[in-house]
């Protein structure tokens, strides 16, 4: 289903606060959100603890039209992730973790194959 000419009734500030609850309870240690110089988001960030520290990814507000460059954790954390099957509830989390532990000089490199090494995880539960 398209989004259209989608609209809502909640307030956009209700979601933004629902947002950071979810990453918050998941994790999360700092959430910063980007506003452009119209008031409207740009892009939310925010970082978790990973085994090798901690690390961040930054998401852009419209997931249709956004400059790749600009979101290289995001671009390969989707790319890996949307359409498979997830192995348990939660793994998406755990892959989220994966992801933002890889060097920013290595995420545009990072193989599928490097990632599964590293821990992420795709494919039905055995």
């Amino acid at each position: 289903m398209a989004l259209l000419n989608y609209t809502t009734s909640i307030e956009a500030a209700k979601t933004v606060s629902e947002i950071h609850k979810i990453l918050s309870t998941h994790g999360a240690k700092s959430i910063l959100t980007d506003y452009g110089d119209d008031g409207q988001i740009e892009a939310l960030s925010f970082r978790v603890m990973t085994p090798q520290g901690e690390a961040g990814i930054k998401l852009p507000s419209d997931l249709e039209n956004f400059e790749a460059s600009e979101y290289p954790y995001w671009v390969v954390f989707s790319k890996m992730q949307l359409g498979q099957p997830m192995p348990h509830p939660g793994v998406d989390w755990e892959n989220a973790k994966v992801v933002a532990a890889v060097p920013i000089e290595e995420i545009t490199k990072i193989t599928p194959e490097q990632l599964i090494v590293r821990g992420f995880s795709i494919g039905f539960s055995s």
